[in-house]
């Protein structure tokens, strides 16, 4: 009864509100798949707390939680361990929380005010979230700092404010933060940087994980601070036009051949000047980019299906209205252009380009080194498999000086399909593998598109290769499968096919039918430990979904390279020389960007590794069990076959929860996570 007591209990104040009994109500029918409507949930709950709540306090204690389930004895039956055969009724009275004291009753008293409620959650939220609470907080007071900078220096202009009103220094103070938050909104995704500076001390201050919620909280305030120096602009003409304001504008603005200043302001001096030509530019910038950027059109049900989300939805359009941003800073630059109005009677020139000079500087560069490094980076597809119908694998050769840690991330770009769409894949592959592997799920038009690529290069060869793989098997009677035998795996899959001339789905080098059954000593070199160059890069093309679970068993098996015909464990053999891979005709040539850093990557700090993951989510995991089982390995005794694991290896440790929608999916992983 206290677990369940606790499970209602959601913010852990020792007590049941109304709201969170609901929530858990609604999260109980959403689980089970009941359809209830609103209504009726809510009249659940009230009934359920006028039953319960016989003091009126509106909040249900664990006395009176305890009391509810007992007048219902059904209920306390139905929550008894049959595992274990424990009596909850011997145990309530070990797990009985205590009477509660005055201060307890007082706090319960308290906590039923709303305002008392959010302060709670916003400090459990800080506690949770101690750097993005801090950055968050540096952040606004910056912001706020230079909005007051300017603000106050203003206010102070007694001539300007008489004729303009707090219009203008709210226009010169939301200007001024403006320049700080266009200058700051560069350095979150400015990846290389941040990948680099993520091992440094300053992953203890700066959520390096947070930065497109930076990005996105950064480019929110700045619309907004935007459309407000643009409306109080618009009041500042209204007045500064006024014909009855003409000498308070010739008091505040006295006539200077220097300087821009007209002696008789009109509508059309304002609208037509440059720095007005360049803010609705920019202004129109900054909505259209916001427009595609926004989420809400790809989850709302009434939009996302229609031309107009269709259109907002379009990763190319998203990327072509956020490259705005170059003409975007080159009008920021000339509103205005140093010695131009309208701070030119202030500061004697124009100072924005002094703000953002930096990070434009710094994001440039590293969009060059990008560019130049992913251009030479074109690699090639060795391998492919198509796991379920909307996942499937891609093995790409590693490119040259692509070094890379456990749970790095890197952009894949199909010149096939767009030549500017990068789109982010965790490596699901081990640092120490000799080619690159990608888990992707077919989720949008892209990835859709790679997936029918990939398909296209498996099929077209597979007649000629499943023929010459059943000749192959007839002559050999290899596996087993012979005229009479049951069908062999290689048939079936395409893999280790034996003795074929064209390699057009076979990766590595050509197979010899006396290297086609491989033994344990085949993958263990002169020393005896294991040939590791061999073990990551398979002589396989997977092309047919994984059967159940006890076929995929023997998929693995022959990757593996287990002997199939019989030999014995201990076979002599030495250590080949590293494969090389050859590309899957007709597969699409992918260029990779990266790798990037990710949270993952610092997996080696602690003792303890808790990876839990659902679905395709676990590829960053797959790539740590990857390199730990093959640290296991280059640490195992020849002879006992125990694994001897050094001081310096501080990984003791690995609990790994995966959740899947089918058993069809745990075998993704299960021929490289298996430790032998």
């Amino acid at each position: 009864m206290w677990f369940a007591f606790k499970l209602y209990d959601v913010d852990g104040h020792g007590f049941i509100s109304k709201e969170e009994s609901l929530r858990v109500l609604q999260a109980g029918c959403k689980e089970s798949g009941l359809r209830i409507s609103e209504s009726a949930l809510h009249e659940l709950n009230e009934r359920l707390f006028e039953q319960a709540d016989r003091q009126g306090q509106g909040i249900l204690t664990f006395e009176a939680f305890q009391a509810l389930l007992m007048d219902h004895s059904e209920l306390v039956g139905r929550m008894t361990l049959s595992s274990t055969r424990l009596d909850w009724a011997d145990t309530l009275n070990t797990h009985q929380q205590p009477k509660m004291s005055r201060c307890k009753r007082f706090a319960a008293l308290l906590m039923k005010r709303r305002w008392v409620r959010r302060l709670a959650a916003l400090t459990l939220w800080i506690f949770n979230n101690p750097q993005r609470a801090f950055c968050l907080l540096a952040l606004a007071l910056v912001i706020l700092g230079t909005f007051l900078w300017r603000f106050i220096e203003y206010a102070l202009m007694e001539k300007r404010l008489a004729l303009m009103g707090w219009s203008l220094p709210l226009a010169k103070g939301f200007g001024q933060a403006l320049k700080f938050i266009w200058a700051l909104i560069l350095f979150p995704v400015c990846r290389l940087a941040a990948t680099s500076l993520r091992e440094s001390w300053l992953r203890h201050i700066i959520p390096f994980d947070d930065a497109i919620y930076f990005h996105k909280i950064l480019g929110v305030t700045g619309l907004l601070f935007a459309w407000g120096h643009a409306f109080c602009h618009i009041s500042n003409i209204v007045r500064a036009v006024d014909p009855d304001r003409r000498q308070l504008y010739a008091e505040a603005f006295p006539p200077d051949p220097t300087t821009w200043t007209p002696t008789e302001p009109t509508a059309k001096a304002f609208l037509s000047s440059w720095v007005f030509i360049t803010g609705v530019l920019m202004l129109a910038i900054l909505c259209i980019a916001y427009a595609f950027a926004l989420d809400w059109p790809r989850k709302s049900k009434r939009i996302r299906d229609t031309a107009i989300g269709k259109v907002l939805n379009n990763f190319n359009n998203f990327w072509l209205t956020h490259h705005l941003f170059i003409l975007f800073y080159a009008l920021l630059i000339m509103h205005p252009l140093p010695g131009k109005p309208p701070e030119a009677y202030d500061w004697g020139q124009g100072e924005t380009w002094l703000y953002i000079m930096v990070p434009m500087v710094l994001y440039a560069a590293e969009r060059l080194i990008r560019s130049a490094r992913s251009h030479a980076r074109a690699t090639q597809v060795v391998g492919a498999q198509r796991l379920t119908k909307d996942v499937f694998m891609v093995k790409v050769s590693k490119p040259k000086r692509f070094h890379y840690s456990c749970g790095h991330y890197a952009f894949l770009q199909c010149p096939e399909i767009s030549f500017y769409e990068w789109h982010p894949f965790t490596i699901s592959s081990a640092p120490e593998d000799e080619c690159l592997t990608f888990h992707i799920r077919a989720a949008g038009d892209w990835t859709s598109a790679l997936a029918q690529h990939i398909q296209r290069a498996l099929d077209e060869p597979s007649t000629e290769i499943d023929k010459q793989a059943a000749s192959q098997d007839i002559e050999t009677g290899e596996g087993g499968s012979g005229p009479t035998g049951p069908p062999s795996l290689a048939r079936n899959s395409a893999m280790l096919l034996p003795g074929l001339e064209r390699r057009s789905a076979v990766l590595g080098p050509r197979v010899s039918p006396a290297t086609t059954n491989m033994d344990d000593s085949t993958l263990r070199g002169p020393t005896g430990r294991p040939n590791l160059s061999r073990m990551s890069a398979p002589a396989a093309v997977l092309r047919d979904p994984p059967a159940p679970l006890p076929q995929a068993e023997g998929a693995q098996h022959l990757a593996t390279g287990s002997s199939s015909s019989g030999k014995g464990r201990h076979g002599s053999g030495k250590r080949d020389k590293k494969p090389m891979m050859t590309a899957l005709p007709l597969a699409p040539t992918l260029r990779v960007d990266g790798p990037y850093g990710a949270p993952t990557q610092l997996h080696e700090d602690y003792g303890v590794l808790l990876l839990i993951g659902a679905g395709i989510g676990v590829t960053p995991f797959a790539s740590i069990l990857h390199h730990l089982v093959n640290q296991f390995n280059e640490h195992r005794c020849s002879h006992c076959g125990q694994v001897n694991l050094t001081k310096n290896f501080p990984i003791r440790k690995v609990y790994f929860y995966w959740t899947v929608r089918d058993q069809n999916a745990a075998s993704w992983f299960a021929a490289r996570a298996a430790v032998h």
